[in-house]
């Protein structure tokens, strides 16, 4: 009778000890699960901010800084002919070696030029300007240079740094003096200067980020 007894308690007791086992790797399972759940948010996290980051830091394929002089100057003259066509063909005036880099200088009026900058081994640009006397033509001109250089950006992007950025037609440029603004790997700057005669300059430039 105390025999029988105390199988019972023993198998009472294996009973406990196996369901115990049971919850403990139930509990360790539900543990590394969420674990393994919160490290994948995690990473996921970390993958979304490092695509944000590239975006905001690697010139795409869809810009000048893909193609040459030439081909510069032959999109400028497409996306110009048709509204300005007085602005829309750029004359080479001088071509020289500079900084690893070759400039091409051109001009479109009596007071307005375009200077672009090549890499010396590729031919690709890798910096364009416009300058000019402000007035209207320079600002159609650079605001024609913004919206050449990436053509992935939304209109609605470009229009917002020509205006918001830049401060090109609305005035801000000329308190400012200069202005810049980064995207995509690509820094916007916007320079006014004041001349003792009275006229000014205004410089717009584009240059590709160095990695």
């Amino acid at each position: 009778m105390q025999l029988q007894n105390l199988i019972k308690r023993k198998n009472f007791w294996i009973l406990i000890i196996s369901v115990l086992i049971g919850l403990v790797a139930v509990v360790s399972i539900g543990v590394k699960y969420v674990e393994l759940k919160n490290e994948k948010v995690r990473m996921e996290a970390k993958e979304e901010e490092t695509e944000k980051e590239t975006e905001q830091t690697t010139v795409g394929t869809d810009t000048i800084f893909n193609i040459d002089w030439e081909t510069f100057k032959n999109q400028w003259y497409n996306y110009l002919n048709g509204t300005n066509g007085h602005l829309s063909v750029i004359t080479d005036m001088e071509e020289k070696p500079s900084a690893f880099s070759i400039r091409h200088n051109g001009q479109i009026s009596k007071s307005l030029f375009v200077g672009v900058n090549t890499d010396e081994k590729t031919g690709k640009v890798i910096y364009a300007a416009v300058i000019g006397t402000t007035n209207t033509d320079v600002v159609t001109a650079s605001a024609n240079l913004i919206a050449l250089t990436d053509s992935s950006l939304t209109p609605e992007k470009k229009k917002q740094i020509i205006l918001q950025h830049l401060g090109l037609g609305n005035g801000k440029i000329e308190t400012e003096k200069i202005l810049s603004y980064s995207h995509n790997g690509i820094t916007y700057q916007a320079e006014y200067e004041p001349t003792s005669g009275g006229l000014a300059t205004l410089t717009v430039s584009v240059e590709k980020q160095n990695k």
